[in-house]
């Protein structure tokens, strides 16, 4: 679906990214005109937090309220997060109008409270001196005022730190551009981490009663061994030392007998 975004259609196009928290963001040139005459040329940025239904327009960014500033990128990191990255002259007027003699640099805004009714916003020109003169948008450019400055971008890792690609002239050949990339020399403004909320502590069991040790008891004493009478011993009981079957012993006892009387028969 598409909406209107309460934005000023500039000279050189518009740009737009989506944050982290799923905020839309866009910009444009927003130009000043005294009786028709463009005497100054702003950045602006607005958001949306419903894919562009409704909008809110923030204050002309800062550093980009005087002189002359063109060809505007942006990205969008986490919540609030937002960079810039543009062309700015000091010479105010229309970017295709100015003296011969303006000279233009790359230059990066950045804020981290875009959220915020009035964000505060850091400025850094990144590259000095890109192009010299004129910088002619349309599409019938031609000679020195025909400047690729529309081939630029920003954007941010997933720590938040910006990276910024742009265009200058190589200084030999006003007509032949270089591609310039800044990333390093901008400081990163990664917010840190909240510290992890600490999850309850289990208190450690309470000891349970230790069970007191049992009292001695007293130890039976052996039971006495106790006489088998041989009445009550099996047949064929084995007896306890010689090992001899009850039967056998008898027959021992009989012979030993029966030699007695053997001996009292004998005559003397």
């Amino acid at each position: 679906m598409t909406h209107p975004v309460p934005l000023e259609a500039g000279g050189s196009l518009p740009g737009s990214a989506y944050g982290r928290d799923g905020t839309l963001w866009i910009t444009s040139e927003r130009a000043t005109r005294v009786n028709g005459k463009i005497t100054h040329v702003g950045v602006q940025v607005a958001r949306s937090a419903d894919d562009g239904r409704t909008w809110r327009v923030l204050p002309e960014v800062p550093g980009t309220t005087t002189g002359t500033s063109t060809f505007v990128a942006l990205g969008a990191g986490r919540a609030g997060h937002v960079g810039l990255v543009l062309y700015r002259t000091a010479a105010a007027g229309d970017p295709g109008a100015v003296p011969g003699t303006s000279r233009w640099d790359a230059v990066y805004a950045e804020s981290t409270d875009a959220l915020s009714k009035a964000p505060h916003w850091t400025v850094t020109t990144v590259d000095k001196g890109v192009h010299t003169g004129v910088i002619c948008a349309t599409a019938g450019c031609v000679g020195a005022g025909r400047f690729a400055g529309d081939f630029l971008d920003t954007t941010f890792d997933a720590h938040d730190r910006p990276s910024v690609v742009s265009m200058r002239n190589r200084p030999s050949h006003p007509t032949v551009n270089e591609i310039r990339y800044t990333g390093a020399t901008i400081p990163a403004t990664v917010a840190p981490r909240p510290p992890a909320a600490p999850g309850p502590v289990t208190a450690p069991a309470a000891p349970g009663p230790v069970p007191a040790p049992a009292a001695p008891g007293r130890v039976p004493a052996p039971a006495a061994p106790s006489r088998v009478a041989a009445a009550q011993r099996p047949r064929g009981a084995t007896l306890p030392i010689t090992g001899l079957g009850a039967g056998a012993a008898l027959v021992g006892t009989v012979l030993v007998l029966a030699g007695l009387v053997t001996r009292r028969r004998r005559p003397a």
